[in-house]
């Protein structure tokens, strides 16, 4: 081996070791980086006449031992373990080199502390948890009602050690660092209840970062009635869920709530008597009675793929997670053509936005005009903290009444004030829809409700800010 630095062998080449059996306490730990050995996944075996032999998960991280060899003086030898095995020791490591010895079973305190925070995450509501490297703590911010928030600062060697059992307990590669990498995972609580999440990794110049997103929250409902639509817009969306045909959009950004409404409108179907299937990335709700398939575009899995296997399992219905293609745009109006029930999802700012989006994907206006029933656009807007709103201005609200046509003393709007039971005035989050049914036929177009019309008559029912309902818009 070469003295200077370790060689990036492949995978193959490295020499294994089996990891059962050895004790913590016997591993060396007296002047090594703890930091630098949590960070690149690197777990010290031995150490004698200048050389150290280590323990690594894969060949990806051979490239970053140089780093471990200038920073601990020694020649660096590296052995091939098996990755979980690797992950659960070395946690324990860390643990002990940080003089906080782990149990002997696996409530580490990694464990401990992913606990604590996803127990805040649904006490607070909250949609995403971030794990942010910040030299010498990791950050953890949580959004709530769409905003992001410090919910606690953690020792780096804590964050370093949650990171890892992150990575662990979604199956990721821990060695690997230099790369973003996704999956799944789940935290069970005291309670004994299970919170399943989305996990994405990012190297940033600080360290490797996570962002977490909470599927299957417990305070979501699935249900048309919980939406928020007014009645007519809600009773033009049950009428089109009960067509046997027929293309319905729901379209809105990133976070706007797109999926809550899909789901809910999957749940309003009779699933007894019609089959429904999906494709998804990822699946966030486990439905009963549906079909559901998750996109795997890195084995070739993706929306197009996926509808032309649903066009051979007979189905009734069919939901798309997102439109984002010329192909998955051709299938889809296809599969709503030939006399199935489709529903999706585009990103457009608006109803006829999304009609237009579909137009650059290369859809046929008569194909809209023929398939497309109904197009939902959304947004989610802060609803005002009922225990400390006050009043608005009175000019704000003559302005109010002029825009909607009401008399002003009819209108009750109100803006945020801020109080121990709220952040920054608000708490929760209601959401606002444009409905268009029929959207084509222009002449002939029933604009169900504007977006920014909706949000005004929140306003004036003091349910929402002019200022919320203008950001979200």
């Amino acid at each position: 081996m070469n003295e200077k630095a370790c060689p990036a062998a492949p995978a193959e080449l490295l020499e294994p070791v089996d990891l059962d059996g050895i004790e913590i306490s016997s591993l060396p730990c007296a002047g090594l980086p703890i930091r630098l050995l949590a960070r690149i996944g690197v777990l010290p075996l031995h150490e004698e006449a200048g050389r150290l032999s280590v323990a690594v998960a894969s060949a990806a991280c051979l490239d970053q031992l140089d780093e471990l060899r200038f920073a601990c003086a020694r020649v660096i030898v590296p052995r091939l373990a098996e990755p979980r095995q690797l992950a659960k020791l070395l946690e324990a490591y860390l643990a002990h080199a940080d003089q906080r010895p782990a149990p002997s079973n696996s409530d580490t305190s990694a464990d401990a502390c992913l606990r604590r925070l996803a127990q805040a995450c649904v006490r607070l509501r909250g949609s995403d948890l971030h794990f942010e490297p910040e030299g010498e703590r990791f950050t953890v911010r949580i959004r709530v009602d769409g905003e992001l928030r410090t919910l606690e600062r953690l020792p780096a060697a804590l964050g370093e050690r949650c990171m890892m059992r992150l990575k662990l307990l979604a199956g990721l590669d821990v060695g690997e660092q230099r790369l973003p990498q996704d999956g799944s995972l789940s935290i069970s609580l005291e309670d004994r209840y299970t919170l399943s999440f989305r996990l994405a990794t990012l190297p940033t110049v600080r360290g490797e970062k996570a962002s977490l997103r909470l599927v299957d929250a417990p305070y979501q409902a699935l249900s048309l009635d919980e939406l928020g639509l007014d009645p007519l817009p809600l009773a033009a969306l049950k009428r089109a869920l009960e067509a046997a045909r027929g293309l319905i959009l729901v379209c809105g950004p990133t976070g706007s709530g797109k999926t809550i409404t899909l789901y809910s409108a999957l749940m309003h179907i009779d699933r007894q008597r019609r089959h429904v299937v999906s494709a998804e990335q990822p699946v966030e709700h486990r439905l009963p009675g549906v079909q559901q398939l998750q996109i795997e575009p890195r084995i070739g899995l993706d929306f197009a793929v996926a509808l032309r296997a649903f066009l051979r399992q007979d189905p009734d219905v069919m939901m798309i997670g997102e439109i984002r293609d010329p192909q998955s745009a051709e299938i889809t109006l296809k599969a709503a053509r030939t006399g199935h029930l489709v529903l999706a999802t585009v990103h457009a700012a608006s109803a006829r936005a999304s009609l237009a989006r579909l137009g650059h994907l290369g859809a046929d206006e008569r194909d809209l005009a023929e398939c497309v029933t109904l197009v939902i656009a959304q947004r989610l807007v802060p609803t005002l903290c009922p225990a400390c709103r006050v009043p608005a201005p009175s000019a704000q609200k003559a302005t109010l009444a002029m825009e909607l046509g009401l008399a002003a003393d009819t209108l009750s709007p109100h803006v945020a004030r801020g109080c121990r039971h709220c952040h920054n005035g608000h708490a929760g989050r209601i959401a606002i829809f444009e409905v268009l049914s029929r959207p084509i036929d222009r002449s002939d177009a029933e604009d169900v409700d504007g977006l920014r019309r909706a949000g005004l008559y929140k306003v004036a029912q003091g349910l929402i800010s002019r200022q919320a309902l203008e950001r979200a818009l």
